[in-house]
Order: C-alpha cells, then structure tokens, then sequence
C-alpha cells in the first residue's frame, strides 16, 4: 500500500507554503525515540497542530549527502496528529522505498531527504498543506486540517549507474549495444535456441550485498524477446531505476530467481523461458504467448 502513498506524494504541490496558520502558535509536542534502522516510537502529548513545518535531524549519518534528481532506499513512517496514531509505516510492509527527490514532491517528505545524508533519522512536523496538501490523504484516513510526522531513515542513495569497463560474456552469449554509456540493445548470434532453463549469465561482478529474499533492488534493465531485434522495455535511456523486492511478487518469477544471489554492483543477462516469464498468455502486443525472454540488467544497489 505504501507505494502507492508514495506515487501519491509526487504531486505537484510545491506551491504550497510552510505557513499554514497565519502566524498562530503551534499546539502540542511529539516525541520520537528509537534508533536508526528500527521502527520509530512516535509519542504525541497534548493536541498536536503544527502552523509551521519543522524539521529535526534526530540522528545524522556520513553517507552521500541526497540533492534533487536523486533516488534514495528511504524507511519511511507517517503518523496522525490529530489522532496520534500510526497512519503507515514501511517497516510493516517488510521493506524500504526506493524514493525519488523531486521538487514535485509534497514539501514536508521533501524536507526530510533533501540536503540530508544517507544514514541519517530525520523527523519532519508537517503542517497539513506540506503534508499532504488540501485534500489530505484519505487512503490513510488523513484529513485536510490533520497536522502529519514524518520519520525517514534515509538508507542510501542509489547510484545512476555501474562500472562496466572490465564486463566479459562468454562465447554465444548476447551481446550488449551500447550509445553514450547507455544500453540500446541485445544482439544474437545467428538463430538462437528455444530456452528451456533460466540461465543468469554475469558480465560484471558487483562486490556490494547479495540479492536474497527480502531484499530491494534498484535496477536498470532492458528487454527482447529472445532472437528478436525489438527493445519490448527498458530504463536505461528513460525512466527512473526501478525497484524489485525478492520474494514479494510484482515481477515476472524469471527475475525473482533469476536475481537472486546477484550482488550489488552487477551486470547480468537473464534468460528467461516462457513458463518464467509470460507463459501462454504472452504480454500483449510485444510479447507473444510462448515467447521466450532475455534482458541486461544493472543491479544498482541491494537494500
């Protein structure tokens, strides 16, 4: 569901300003205690109005210092503060967002990321339009006048990309085309066979953490069908990395066990047989059914 809270944060309401109360004082007082990587305890005293948003690095990291255009692995928990209560928390989902910094963000998230260093607990206390602006949040039962907290563990800043300097394939594999830096496109040699197993061949291998069940990626891929000249997706030339958590579904099951056990840092090619991908039914109009599939992917960070 926090996905979706977050997409929903990408509006643009930068127009909106830090003061919301016409220089009334703020009301009430938050306590957050916990450490970084833990889920935050977030205690309300009082009734909690906030006519200015504030900002409170509660713990500072010595990581990459996050700037606009950036992409972040970011834990992230709302609370109310009309009711005090908890409103969504990543922890509960199992694993961290990966987040990007716009100045499209609503500004009381953006507070909490910009500028700040990855390892770092912040706390922002949002007034209601930084928040989530003037239709609130029904999705988690936020009203227009309800004054939010946000606490964000910025984990990491993703990289835009690997090196790929020394990548090797082995004899048969396809090969990767590239234009100023970026993967076009798979070339094959002459027909290639019918895929019958997944196949995970390495060109480049990453030295960070191994890819395991439960664990984020943020990548970049692009994708053909097998002995086919088309590009069917890819990122690498447009779009943001994209992210994919191991053992939670959301993508093809070719790239949940095909990615498994990559480490961070890695350029791989995934061969995919249909059953792995999209089966009988194929994904129209680029994909037909039996189709087998390859893609390069570049594993950007595992969280």
């Amino acid at each position: 569901m926090l996905l979706s809270v977050l997409l929903l944060m990408m509006i643009g309401l930068t127009a909106c300003g830090d003061d919301d109360g016409g220089g009334k004082s703020n009301d009430g007082s938050v306590k957050v205690t916990g450490t970084f990587g833990s889920e935050p305890k977030v205690a309300f005293k009082g009734e909690y109005k906030r006519t200015t948003t504030e900002t409170t690095v509660l713990s500072e990291g010595d990581g990459d210092q996050v700037k606009v255009g950036d992409s972040v692995f970011a834990n992230l928990y709302i609370a109310n503060g009309f009711t005090g209560k908890q409103a969504a928390s990543t922890w509960d989902e199992g694993s961290a967002s990966l987040v990007k910094v716009s100045d499209d963000m609503l500004p009381g998230l953006k507070k909490a990321i910009d500028g700040q260093k990855a390892g770092s607990r912040v706390m922002v206390e949002s007034t209601p339009k930084d928040a989530f602006g003037e239709a609130g949040n029904p999705n988690l039962f936020i009203d227009p006048s309800d004054s939010v907290v946000f606490v964000v563990d910025i984990i990491k800043v993703i990289p835009t990309s690997i090196d790929t300097s020394k990548a090797t394939a082995p004899k048969g594999a396809p090969k990767v085309v590239e234009k100023d830096g970026a993967v076009t496109g798979l070339t094959f040699t002459g027909k290639p066979a019918k895929i019958t197993k997944l196949e995970t061949i390495t060109l480049v291998k990453g030295t960070g953490p191994k890819a395991k069940k439960g664990s984020t990626l943020a990548v970049k891929y692009l994708g053909q069908v097998n002995g086919k000249k088309q590009v069917f997706d890819q990122n690498f030339t447009k779009g943001d990395p994209y992210s994919v958590t191991i053992g939670q579904g959301g993508t093809i099951q070719g790239w949940q066990e095909g990615l498994t056990g990559v480490t961070e840092g890695s350029r791989v090619i995934l061969r995919i047989p249909s059953k792995l991908g999209y089966g009988k039914k194929g994904s129209a109009p680029k994909i037909k059914p039996g189709d087998d599939l390859v893609f390069v992917i570049d594993v950007l960070a595992v969280n």
